[in-house]
């Protein structure tokens, strides 16, 4: 089932889904995937070309929700 919604997600983005599209709250699907430490979501997502510097009510980015240090490097070492 996983890998299913994970072939979704790749299929929606791949067909220009709203990649930064923010919830209520001005969080979008990278800033969620970064705080639950979900370090595959976030991949993909960096790979179709999401904003990482998108930035929320609170005015935080997925860099400051991240708690996983291989998703603080991924974001890191992704260019600008």
């Amino acid at each position: 089932m996983k890998k299913e919604i994970y072939l979704h997600q790749k299929v929606l983005l791949g067909n220009e889904a709203a990649k930064n599209y923010p919830d209520a709250a001005r969080y979008t699907a990278f800033m969620h995937a970064c705080e639950i430490g979900s370090y595959k979501y976030a991949a993909i997502l960096i790979d179709y070309g999401v904003d990482i510097d998108f930035k929320s009510f609170d005015g935080k980015t997925a860099l400051d929700k991240a708690r996983d240090p291989k998703i603080i490097e991924l974001i890191k070492r992704t260019d600008r």
